[in-house]
């Protein structure tokens, strides 16, 4: 039924009841409520019936959402598939190019190997051409050597005979062999000894010439000493134990070497300032290199 249809019934019957008598309800009435239960009853149903729909509706929106993202997702990989493909065709590129010019450096080596195949082959026939070369003079040569190998022989004999006495004179070469080895020994033991000599003979005088060069500033107040005026005992004192204490003046080898001072109980620096230095006594090994105590 029609929904003005309904409300203008339900008008009229409300009307008739205002200004009827207080009696009971007319059975129009309850024929009216009935209808508009069945209207609330079917727009519920349709009302559960759009419901459905927009749930499944939803539903497909929600499936179509996915769809979408599935497809998103796919559209990425085939792009990072599309870029490696191309990182792959560079890569296979680089490779072409790299393999084309292996080729042409092949080529070119195989040129090379031809032309040194052909001079090789060359080289070979010329060899081939000098060995027949060679033994055709061979032939030749062993046709005229016959006569001469009859002359070698003669003179073979005649030179047997006067080596009668071969053995004596290989004696005699063999001791003049060994006479000449021992003398060349000798000489060789007398180079070395002789090389050892000069070294140690500069070994001296370099000795020497560095004594002079660290003894100067020590005894220079001494050299320059008026002839025949004796220092002082305190004078003497202090340059005996400046010359010690330099590393100049050697007591221990002092006495060693000259057994009178040391007989006589005499101080060793003294000794070397007073009588050593101008007799030309040593102050110490003057083999060993001088080197001066490390200041503290």
């Amino acid at each position: 039924m029609p929904k003005t249809s309904t409300t203008k019934t339900v008008a009229a019957s409300r009307r008739r009841s205002a200004t009827g008598s207080g009696g009971s309800t007319p059975p129009r009435v309850s024929a009216t409520k009935a209808e508009v239960v069945e209207i609330l009853l079917e727009t519920q149903k349709k009302l559960l019936e759009a419901e459905t729909a927009l749930g499944t509706r939803t539903r497909t929106i929600s499936a179509l959402e996915d769809e979408l993202a599935a497809a998103r997702a796919e559209a990425d990989r085939a792009e990072t598939d599309a870029y490696a493909a191309q990182v792959e065709i560079r890569i296979l590129e680089g490779a072409r190019d790299a393999a084309h010019a292996r080729l042409a450096e092949a080529r070119t080596e195989v040129l090379e190997l031809t032309r040194v195949l052909a001079r090789m082959q060359e080289h070979r026939d010329q060899d081939a051409a000098r060995i027949a070369e060679l033994s055709d003079r061979l032939t030749k040569a062993e046709g005229s050597g016959n006569s001469h190998l009859e002359m070698l022989q003669q003179e073979l004999a005649t030179a047997r005979a006067k080596a009668g006495n071969l053995p004596d004179l290989e004696q005699t070469v063999a001791r003049q062999t060994q006479q000449l080895a021992t003398q060349a020994q000798e000489i060789v033991e007398l180079s070395r000894l002789l090389s050892e000599a000069e070294a140690r003979a500069d070994d001296s005088d370099r000795a020497v010439h560095a004594a002079g060069t660290w003894l100067a500033p020590l005894l220079g107040p001494l050299l320059s000493h008026p002839s025949g005026a004796p220092f002082s005992e305190e004078e003497y004192t202090e340059y005996a134990a400046r010359i010690v204490a330099s590393g100049a003046f050697d007591p221990d080898w002092y006495n060693m070497t000259n057994p009178d001072v040391a007989e006589s109980g005499s101080d060793p620096a003294r000794h070397f300032l007073q009588y050593g230095l101008a007799e030309g006594r040593a102050p110490r090994d003057l083999r060993v290199p001088h080197q001066p105590p490390e200041a503290e």
